[in-house]
Formats: structure tokens, C-alpha cells, sequence
């Protein structure tokens, strides 16, 4: 059967104006015989001709068969042009029927042909790919200059032919079957010996460089693997793998670094000084045990100060207790472990470790802002524990309860929005809100938003900073819900008020990662960029603090455990 090259066949069923013309006055094919196309990118067409005419002919496809590559790795051979034409030709032909993938002509120092037409290359390789029954057309490039040639990045191993001393190895014993390969391939008169060198001395650059990215990604898989919400029996074996393969690279293969989550500040970022912390895991505790639970960071300064400040007061308002801890961020627990092999549990962890310690009464205080998704899964897991305890009593999270609609707010609200405003002010070196307000300074405070319909306590926290009088106080979420607590909706909400100066800081527990890269970061889309890109604030200033570092908020979260031990 007849094979055409018809590199178009997907978009136009119809054979190009000289296959057409081969097909028509040559062989006399006429409707209704049977042809095979290749549109020489990996497939095969068995179709019908179904008009043929002096200058056209047109198809039907009755079959698409791909064929599979018929060699593993990407063949490249740069070559110079021969004096005689014939010769390069000849070679351009069987190399095709045998098989390889890319052509580059060379323009080489001692080349006796500098200029080549490839057109009539072109036709060759479609003769040849439809003699030897190949689906694959050689990409042919035009004559490069070797020197610029050289330059350009080429993965895998790489070769060049020269008549100079040396060993000479063939070529067939240095291969690596299935690995991509580059071939270079000099003129009658070879390359020159400098020619030679800049290739080996390229080569071995980017032999480096590649070295280099291998091990790099290597540990950036590492990472991956371990950024899940989800603890298994390799976990641990895991975080320390991935820090033994990262203390392994050098510096400039941690820069290299690069995931789908993975980036050189998981490791290398400096969060502070962990050994700070207390992961509260210890044993033989006691029967009464006050669990404070948080979503948790890998930040170790704000660990410090933020949860453990937290815990810290629990454990001095409740003596005859033991406080312990749970995060409920699988991804963060990993962070931590793998970073700076400390052991946090999460919470299926930390209930399986109270029941092995004999607790009875078992207090959990959430340190999560309000009754969203964080806090629906603690229930959960609590839910799943409660009959192995004499007595399981869950504490408020910091905001109460969440309300019915925007308008509702409680004690609670208040106190935060007063604990919190208060805080801001001082920090930012007013003797109160007014004289700040006065000032044309406006506070934004950034939380993190949620699709959970306890959404709607963003917005409560908005109504009870308008009720309190804080005129200047404004309410923003990362994730934009609700909607008017999105970055943009604030800032014209601010700009709207007349203010001219602006005060960043988190309503979060923790200044974590949201706190120093979404709300405080360089990146354009951090709030700190997009306030100052809208060009209508003279000065925008930010305060990397978590809720729990603030006194009056760690004895809010005391009276919430409190409130929970005296329920009956």
C-alpha cells in the first residue's frame, strides 16, 4: 500500500498539493482506493481516497493507528555539511531509516560548506520516513554556528567525534540505551582543537548543572511526599530521610529546590530557635489532663510565643493538671519533625496517648479562632475517644459561638476586639485608637476566611468593631469570604473612610505563614503589596503578632477552660 506524508491530516483530510498530485498523475489513484498516511507525528492512517481530481485529493479516514516509539531517549546529530552534497544527503537518508530524532547542521571553523539548503533535506527525510515505514519525521534544524550551538541546553549524555589524541572509546561501548544523546559530528577537516575543548568544557558544565537539578528534585520529592494531611506507618522514617538528603546538598543545589510544595524555605527559612518549644507528648501525666489543640505552625518563634504562650497559661491557672498538646495539621507536624525533629501530636495521637496514660478526665481547649472546619474535625475525633473516659468536656474556641447572622456578636467578640485593638495601637506608638484616627492611621486586621458558614463571625467581628466606636478598624480575610472582607473590597473600604495610613496585622492565633508571607510577604499578591500597588496610602506598615502572644487574650482562652471544667 501507498504511504503520503500529510503532517495536517487531523485538520484537513485532504493530501498535500504534491503528495496529491503524486498520488493522482502518477500512481492513477482514483476514489475509492485505499491509502496510508503519516502525519510523521507518531501515527499511521489507513483512509479512503473519496475525490481525486487533477489538483486535489480528498479522504476518508477508515483508521488512526499509532505507532509506538520504536527507540527510547531523543537521538540528536549536529553535523557539518560535507564539500559534496551527496554525501551529507546519503547520510541524511539512512539515518532516518535507521532512526533518530533530531538533525542540526553545523557551521564549524574548518566546515568547506557554510551554506545549505534545507528544503531538499526535508524532502529526503519524507522519503525516507515513508520507505523505512516510520511514523516519526526527524526534526531538521537550519546551520547553526558551532560556537552558538555549544551553548544551548541539551539533557542527557553528550558526544563528539574528533580525529585529535586521546582515548578513543567507541561509540556503541559509551552509550546508555534509552537515555537522550547528543552526537556532534566535525567537517573533512574535523574541529578545531578549541572547538573540541569548548565542547568538553560545556559539557561538563552542564554535566553539573544536571548533577545538580537531580539532587535537588530528589529532595524536593522528598518534600512533596511528606507535605500531606495524612500521618502513615512511614511517616516518621520519611521526615528524616528528607532532612538527611537536604543537609546533604550544597548551596547551590538547595536553591534549586523546586515542587509541587517544596521550595528552599521549608528547610532553610530561619523561623527562630525551636529547641524554645515544648511539644507536651510526655507520659505518666496523671488522671486529669487539659488538651489544648491548635492547627499549629511551623514558624518556631511564633510557636513560642503564640501556642506555647497559650498552653503556658493553662498549665499556671491549673496546677493540679497536666496540659498537653495536639495540632491538627498533619502538613505542619511533618514540617516540624522533618526540620527540627521535634515530635508534635496530632490528635488521634494525642487521645490514644491520654488513654494509654490513664487519664479520666480529659478537658480539650481549642485554640482555634471559632466553630469552623478545624474545629467541626476535633469533634469528630473527640466524639470517636469519649467513652474511654470517665469525663470529656470541650472548651470554647476564642470567638464563642458563632450566631446566627452578621449582627450578633457576644462577650467574647468583644473582649477580642478590644484585647486586640488595644495591642495594635500601642504597637504602633499611639496613646489610643483616637489619636491614631486622627492621624489618618486605619488598623486592618487580616483573618483567614473560610467557605464554613462560620464565615459569618468575620462579619461579626466587623459589627462589633463598629459598635465599640472603631471607626478605623477594619476586618479582611485571605481567602476572601465573606466577600467583603477580601483584600480589594478593603481597601476601598479604607481609601473610601479617608484614611491615609494603613496598619497590617493579623486576626490570627498564630502569626504563621499567612501572617509573614500573605499578609506581610514581598510577593504582589501579599496585602502589603496590593495596598501599596493601589497607590492611595502614604505609608502601609505591618505587625507580624499572633492573638496568642497578647496577655488578655491567653486569659480569655484560661476562662474558656474554666468555664468548660465547671459544666456539669
Amino acid at each position: 500500500m501507498h504511504v503520503f506524508y500529510t503532517p495536517d491530516i487531523q485538520a484537513h483530510a485532504e493530501l498535500p498539493e504534491e503528495e496529491a498530485a503524486h498520488a493522482v498523475r502518477v500512481l492513477r489513484l482514483q476514489a475509492g482506493d485505499e491509502v496510508m498516511l503519516t502525519d510523521g507525528k507518531g501515527c499511521f492512517y489507513r483512509a479512503e481516497i473519496s475525490t481525486a481530481t487533477n489538483k486535489r485529493c480528498l479522504v476518508n479516514i477508515l483508521e488512526t493507528l499509532p505507532q509506538a516509539p520504536l527507540w527510547k531517549g531523543h537521538l540528536h546529530i549536529a553535523m557539518a555539511p560535507t564539500k559534496n552534497m551527496d554525501r551529507t544527503e546519503w547520510f541524511a537518508e539512512k539515518a532516518t531509516e535507521i532512526g533518530f530524532d533530531e538533525l542540526t547542521f553545523l557551521n564549524c571553523r574548518f566546515s568547506e560548506r557554510k551554506v545549505i539548503k534545507t528544503e531538499r533535506i526535508s524532502k529526503i527525510l519524507v522519503s525516507a520516513i515513508k520507505q523505512s515505514l516510520k511514523a516519526r519525521l526527524p526534526q531538521l534544524n537550519e546551520m547553526t554556528d558551532f560556537n552558538k550551538f555549544i551553548t544551548q541546553p541539551f539533557p542527557g549524555q553528550k558526544f563528539i567525534a574528533h580525529c585529535y589524541e586521546g582515548e578513543k572509546p567507541l561509540l556503541k561501548d559509551m552509550v546508555h540505551p534509552g537515555e537522550d544523546a547528543l552526537v556532534l559530528i566535525g567537517p573533512e577537516g574535523d574541529f578545531s582543537e578549541e572547538e573540541v575543548r569548548k565542547a568538553a568544557e560545556t559539557a561538563a558544565t552542564e554535566s553539573t548543572e544536571d548533577a545538580d537539578q537531580a539532587a535537588a528534585d530528589e529532595v524536593a520529592a522528598m518534600i512533596d511526599a511528606i507535605y500531606v494531611q495524612e500521618r502513615t506507618e512511614n511517616t516518621d522514617k520519611q521526615c528524616a530521610d528528607a532532612k538527611a538528603a537536604w543537609d546533604a546538598l550544597t548551596d547551590a543545589q538547595k536553591e534549586l529546590v523546586e515542587g509541587e510544595n517544596a521550595d528552599p524555605d521549608y528547610f532553610g527559612r530561619d523561623t527562630g530557635d525551636a529547641s524554645k518549644d515544648d511539644p507536651r507528648n510526655q507520659d505518666e501525666i496523671g488522671e486529669n489532663e487539659i488538651l489544648v489543640v491548635s492547627f499549629g505552625t511551623s514558624f518556631n518563634d511564633s510557636r513560642v510565643a503564640d501556642i506555647k504562650g497559650i498552653e503556658d497559661a493553662i498549665a499556671a491557672a491549673n496546677p493540679d493538671w497536666s496540659v498537653r498538646r495536639a495540632f491538627t495539621a498533619q502538613i505542619i507536624i511533618n514540617h516540624i519533625q522533618a526540620r527540627d525533629d521535634e515530635h508534635i501530636d496530632n490528635m488521634d495521637q494525642a487521645l490514644d496517648r491520654a488513654v494509654a496514660n490513664g487519664v479520666k478526665n480529659l478537658v480539650v481547649q481549642p485554640t482555634h479562632l471559632m466553630h469552623g472546619a478545624e474545629y467541626d474535625e476535633l469533634m469528630q475525633a473527640v466524639e470517636a475517644y469519649k467513652d474511654q473516659f470517665a469525663s470529656v468536656k470541650v472548651a470554647e474556641p476564642l470567638l464563642g459561638e458563632v450566631g446566627d447572622d452578621a449582627t450578633v456578636v457576644n462577650a467574647d467578640k468583644k473582649a477580642v476586639a478590644e484585647d486586640l485593638t488595644a495591642e495594635a495601637v500601642k504597637t504602633a506608638g499611639y496613646d489610643s485608637l483616637d489619636a491614631a484616627k486622627e492621624d489618618g492611621v486605619a488598623f486592618v486586621f487580616m483573618g483567614h476566611g473560610t467557605s464554613h458558614t462560620a464565615k459569618v463571625s468575620y462579619s461579626q467581628m466587623q459589627t462589633q468593631m463598629n459598635d465599640l466606636g472603631y471607626a478605623n478598624v477594619f476586618i479582611g480575610t485571605v481567602e476572601g469570604e465573606p466577600e467583603e472582607t477580601a483584600c480589594e473590597e478593603v481597601i476601598k473600604a479604607v481609601a473610601e473612610a479617608g484614611y491615609t495610613k494603613v496598619v497590617l496585622r493579623p486576626l490570627m492565633v498564630v502569626a504563621g505563614d499567612h501572617a509573614n508571607n500573605d499578609m506581610a510577604g514581598e510577593d504582589e499578591d501579599s496585602w502589603l503589596s496590593q495596598f501599596n500597588a493601589s497607590g492611595k496610602f502614604d505609608s502601609v506598615d505591618t505587625q507580624i503578632s499572633g492573638l496568642g502572644g497578647i496577655k488578655a487574650i491567653q486569659d480569655l482562652y484560661v476562662a474558656h477552660t474554666a468555664a468548660a471544667m465547671a459544666e456539669k
